[in-house]
This record gives C-alpha cells, structure tokens and sequence, in this order.
C-alpha cells in the first residue's frame, strides 16, 4: 500500500483524491450556501479533513465512526468543488498546521484515516470543533 500523506490547503490547491480538481469558470460563478460557509474568513484555527463524501448521509455514517475512534470532535462541512456538491469531514480545532499535522500522524499510522488534508476553519464551524 502507498505510504499515507498530509497535505495543506495553504501548501497545495489539490482536494483529496474523493474529489474531482477544481476548475475556474470563465464567469464570475453564483454562490451557493456551501460555497458561502467555505469561504468564510478564516478564524486562525485549521483542522483535519478526513474524508469526503457525495452524500450527506454517508458523511455522517463515516462521521460517527471517526469521532468514536479518534476521540475528536468533527463536522460535516458541505463544499462544492466544480459544480459538484461534496460533504467534507473535518476533525478538530488546532492552531498551526503543524499541530494539525501531528494529531492526524497517529491516525494515519493506525490506519484510521488513509489521508488528511489541513484546512482553515470558518467561523462557523469553531465552536463544534473545539473541545
């Protein structure tokens, strides 16, 4: 199996492999309430995403897994990525990537996650994410 990766919103652009590459639309796009949330300032908090899932309700099954194994808080934040609605896990608040980076190391050791990627917490989101 290839070795596991953490990879930073801030350091590389990519979404996790679960969903397609983002493009640019030649026109200034609508905002929809998903694109709303992700673009929030940012709060100087990043967390763990974890997975990502079409569906909401298969997001909140892979959820309730994750919380009971890893022990931290998390939420679904709804993304749309290309046109594409996508519903993202992510796993606790903490205040560099670095901290991130060394929560999610565990994990992805144990086989509990197969890849994270560091993202910013929007306002929004804080207060379910901090313990």
């Amino acid at each position: 199996t290839p070795p596991a990766t953490v990879e930073s919103q801030a350091a590389s652009p990519q979404e996790p492999v679960s969903a397609p590459p983002q493009t640019e639309a030649a026109t200034a796009p609508v905002q929809t309430p998903a694109q709303a949330v992700a673009e929030e300032a940012p709060t100087g908090f990043v967390a763990i995403q974890v997975a990502s899932f079409r569906t909401r309700e298969r997001a909140e099954q892979v959820l309730a897994e994750v919380t009971t194994r890893t022990g931290l808080k998390g939420v679904i934040q709804p993304s749309d990525v290309g046109g594409v609605s996508w519903q993202r896990i992510l796993l606790g608040a903490f205040s560099s990537e670095e901290e991130a980076t060394a929560a999610a190391e565990p994990l992805l050791r144990g086989r509990i996650i197969r890849e994270v990627v560091v993202r910013p917490v929007p306002e929004s989101l804080l207060g379910d994410l901090r313990p």
